[in-house]
């Protein structure tokens, strides 16, 4: 939008301070109910992602669900306040959780390491305290299915890279179900990312986060954005990348379309009879 403005009316503004640069929401954020009326297919892989926080900021949860076509769609935010009278427990946040993700069954379940420190007052990880309510809401309720949360990796911009390429190959193809080209004579699929329009603070966090920026005005106008992104609206862009970096959901496409079988073993005499 804002290279549209400069190229159309001649309006310029520090557009090269942005991290996802490639993300553009009048193509990746789309009408989720015109592509999926009737909701994301169950064979395909399905990820859940929390940016943890210990205090004040709520935390940041996505769903995320890998096509046979190599497309991530990004369907559904939560975004639990732990502070403040509408605070919530992690128990509540597990339910809640469970409530929003249905029927399907979700291979990848990653948080934030930071998550697994252990609580002074209980002496358990968070992260342990939503693997044991998963499965007391599970066996109590049945709602749900069976989940294993684990610590993400924080590694490395991999996944940031993963992004932005999906993002850009989304801007070329235009639309979700399109991303079959064909380049020096052969076939092939683009990686894509699409961001749901209910998940509105996920769109508004990739737009707006951007990298450091200096002080005063006039080293702001001579010197390049700082090479670290700032911390303001890098929650729900964080939760994104380090489910980019997770090799399930990076070969999920070919894992749909070439699950594993059984091997057949055949017995076989030793006296070769």
């Amino acid at each position: 939008p804002d290279e549209l403005m400069l190229r159309r009316y001649g309006v310029f503004r520090a557009i090269s301070g942005r991290v996802h640069k490639t993300y553009n929401p009048s193509i990746c954020y789309i009408d989720f109910d015109k592509h999926f009326p009737d909701g994301i297919p169950y064979q395909w892989v399905h990820a859940r992602g929390i940016d943890y926080h210990e205090s004040r900021i709520p935390w940041s949860i996505g769903w995320m669900s890998a096509s046979p076509e190599d497309e991530w769609f990004l369907w559904q935010e939560f975004h639990p306040a732990i502070d403040g009278p509408n605070a919530y427990n992690t128990y509540e946040i597990a339910k809640a959780m469970l409530r929003k993700s249905g029927d399907y069954y979700y291979n990848v379940n990653l948080i934030d390491p930071l998550a697994n420190k252990k609580q002074p007052n209980t002496l358990f990880s968070a992260t342990e305290d939503l693997n044991r309510h998963f499965a007391q809401i599970r066996d109590e309720s049945g709602i749900g299915t069976s989940a294993f949360w684990q610590g993400w990796d924080t590694k490395g911009t991999k996944g940031r890279d993963e992004i932005a390429r999906r993002f850009k190959n989304a801007v070329r193809c235009g639309k979700p179900f399109n991303n079959r080209v064909k380049e020096f004579g052969k076939t092939k699929r683009l990686p894509t990312l699409w961001i749901s329009h209910k998940c509105p603070k996920f769109n508004k966090s990739i737009i707006n986060w951007t990298y450091g920026e200096y002080v005063t005005t006039h080293t702001k106008a001579v010197n390049d954005p700082k090479s670290t992104p700032q911390q303001k609206n890098s929650h729900d862009a964080m939760v994104l990348e380090c489910l980019a970096k997770d090799s399930r959901l990076l070969y999920a496409a070919h894992m749909i379309n070439n699950p594993p079988r059984q091997a057949i073993r055949r017995v076989i005499s030793i006296a070769g009879r």
